[in-house]
């Protein structure tokens, strides 16, 4: 990341307030809501509504084909030539088709209209972590801002006291130290050389849309300058240059007070002639006070040169540690949770679609009782499912009845549609997100690219599970545990709980984030994944113990919940400057893991299903430590380059 492109995304801010950041987070997950409300309740009856030719599972499949093949090549480049928002409104465009294609369920209306939805899904969702992603910075910095002119503030008053208090006091006179050190340079002549060292407003002002770059560029980029590597060393200052040796009259410690920020040091604009008077410092009014140095005996030197070389720190470093920057990005930590608290609550409403779409189909289902309550004694249920006995799913051959395809089918055209005019009326778009890229190969293949990172490499089994045990649940679970034992009509009510827990898991996750980490959070949640895993094994469900079903639901949706929204807050951390290709690479492997369910429902049992969910969720979570031992590294080395 280069600085033009630094300050592009810095000057993108002013023109928002923190109401404006929220406002559009709460727009974009009301899209969604909308979206999602008119989607998955249809979704999660696609393997008993549409089961006639398996259509319903196979449009399925083919979602989630196009959105694999879609998000390794196109959100990159879209979002770059159209920006976050023209891309969240064609990946929303896109619902519509399929949800009206249930009116008439066949081939030549689900197929296409699945492929489409796929191609829109892989856009809407890049965009929308993308936006996030962006939003968090932009919230971040207008926080630091904030503190910066607060802390300023109490900075200047305290150096303008301080600065008059030093000039007042009792030190030799100009005479009496031209005396004592014939061989010196004029005051003025020094004066004059140090007239060009900037005021702390300034480098306050000028760290503030540097120190952007520190924080977000490439972590090897920042440890690799000659200066970070000797401060690793322990050289935490500079050498001292002393001036008896070349004098003969006193000694004085001088700072090579620099902005690393800016990249000058600047004590090579005051020369590297010897100099009898301290370097002038500005104050509040832009005057400058020029402090006479002392002649110190040699009982003096080593402590006066000591706190004269922190008095330099001291000042020289304000722009740093005074404007309360750092601290508001708590190194990092700051940005994180904040990351996370997006990514969260974006998942509470996200989640919470589950919910609301679930209890519609489930009292459109129950009013129109057109489906059988019994269910076939001769099933086998649970893990022993083996799809070989398609009267097991409590529903008729042919489907829902024709009246509840409509009315189901229509209400989500209408919600998917209020969706669509929410980004239209009140989603603003990013100043900076639309960039001059051409339409080429290398561009598409940038999320390719960004696979082969180490780093992301070690993400792809766990990012392979959030898509998988999301489509375990939607194909599997639903029609072998609830709709062979209970009956589909129930699928809508189990599900309400389902998403119920994913809302509060992803939301919590990202509040508890900022007090434990997200090490502690992965943990439990795979916990309790080998946990229900195990369970479903040995469970064989019976619609006489109903409770059962609620429980086990709400833990498969704690662990997606959990899941589907730190490992993309973990991406936009980690991935900063491509975080498009990043989030891409993300959703491709997503896509597959729901792809598999849907590919592999029909031909094994249930049983093989979850032994291939324990292995893959075990790999991945054995990947995310690697991935996270290799970023505090990084972490730790990148806080010693601004301790």
């Amino acid at each position: 990341m280069d600085m033009q492109q630094t300050s592009a995304e810095v000057k993108s801010s002013p023109r928002y307030t923190k109401f404006r950041v929220i406002k559009n987070l709460v727009i974009i997950s009301s899209t969604f809501l909308m979206l999602f409300t008119a989607y998955d309740g249809l979704s999660m009856l696609q393997s008993t509504m549409n089961k006639e030719h398996n259509i319903g599972t196979i449009s399925q499949a083919v979602v989630y084909a196009g959105f694999c093949i879609s998000s390794m090549l196109l959100p990159k480049y879209v979002i770059k030539k159209l920006g976050c928002r023209i891309t969240i409104l064609i990946g929303s465009i896109s619902f519509i088709p399929y949800i009206a294609a249930n009116f008439y369920p066949n081939f030549f209306t689900m197929m296409p209209s699945a492929f489409l939805l796929g191609v829109g899904s892989s856009l809407i969702w890049g965009a929308q972590c993308t936006y996030f992603n962006e939003s968090a910075l932009i919230y971040c910095t207008l926080t630091a801002r904030e503190e910066i002119k607060k802390s300023n503030t109490e900075s200047a008053q305290t150096s303008t006291e301080a600065i008059s208090s030093i000039a007042e006091s009792n030190v030799p006179s100009v005479e009496d130290l031209s005396v004592r050190n014939s061989n010196s340079k004029i005051i003025n002549d020094i004066s004059a050389n140090n007239s060009n060292y900037q005021s702390a407003e300034q480098l306050s002002y000028k760290n503030l849309n540097s120190n952007y770059n520190h924080f977000y560029e490439n972590s090897q980029e920042l440890i690799s300058t000659p200066e970070v590597k000797a401060k690793f060393k322990g050289d935490t200052f500079p050498e001292k240059t002393d001036i008896t040796q070349k004098r003969g009259s006193y000694s004085i410690n001088k700072m090579n007070a620099e902005s690393n920020d800016i990249g000058k040091n600047l004590e090579e604009r005051s020369g590297n002639e010897p100099q009898n008077e301290l370097n002038s410092l500005p104050t509040t009014t832009g005057k400058r006070v020029s402090i006479i140095a002392p002649n110190f005996n040699s009982n003096q030197r080593e402590g006066n040169a000591t706190s004269s070389r922190q008095n330099r720190e001291s000042y020289y470093r304000v722009p740093r540690k005074s404007t309360g920057y750092i601290d508001a990005l708590q190194r990092f930590a700051g940005l994180e949770s904040i990351t996370a608290r997006f990514f969260g609550c974006h998942g509470l409403v996200f989640h919470s679609a589950q919910v609301w779409s679930n209890l519609v189909s489930y009292y459109i289902l129950q009013v129109g009782n057109h489906v059988n309550a019994t269910v076939n004694s001769t099933c086998f249920c649970g893990s022993q499912f083996c799809n070989s006995q398609p009267d097991c799913v409590g529903v008729s051959a042919s489907g829902i009845d024709e009246d509840l395809r409509y009315l189901l089918s229509g209400l989500s055209v209408i919600l998917a549609v209020i969706g669509v005019m929410l980004v239209i009326i009140f989603l603003d778009p990013l100043n900076t997100e639309k960039e001059p890229v051409k339409f080429n190969f290398n561009v598409l293949m940038a999320t390719f690219r960004n696979c082969k990172k180490i780093e992301q490499l070690f993400l792809i089994p766990i990012s392979l599970y959030v898509g998988m045990i999301q489509g375990f649940y939607t194909a599997d679970f639903t029609k072998s545990f609830i709709g062979c034992a209970w009956g589909s009509s129930y699928v809508g009510i189990v599900t309400v709980f389902y998403g119920l827990a994913c809302a509060l898991a992803a939301t919590l996750s990202g509040y508890l984030v900022k007090y434990i980490g997200r090490i502690p959070i992965f943990l439990t949640a795979q916990l309790v994944n080998l946990g229900i895993s195990i369970f479903m094994m040995l469970w064989i469900p019976d619609s006489d113990h109903p409770a059962m079903f609620f429980v086990t639901a709400g833990l498969c949706g704690f662990v997606t919940g959990v899941f589907w929204a730190q490992i993309p807050a973990f991406y936009g951390v980690l991935f900063k400057k491509d975080e498009e290709a990043a989030f891409g690479c993300y959703y491709v492997c997503s896509s597959m893991g729901w792809l598999i369910p849907f590919t592999i429902s029909d031909y094994i049992c249930t049983s093989v299903k979850i032994y291939i969910l324990l292995t893959v969720s075990t790999l991945g979570i054995l990947g995310y430590m690697v991935t996270e031992r290799i970023y505090s590294k990084t972490k730790n080395q990148i806080s010693l380059r601004f301790g």
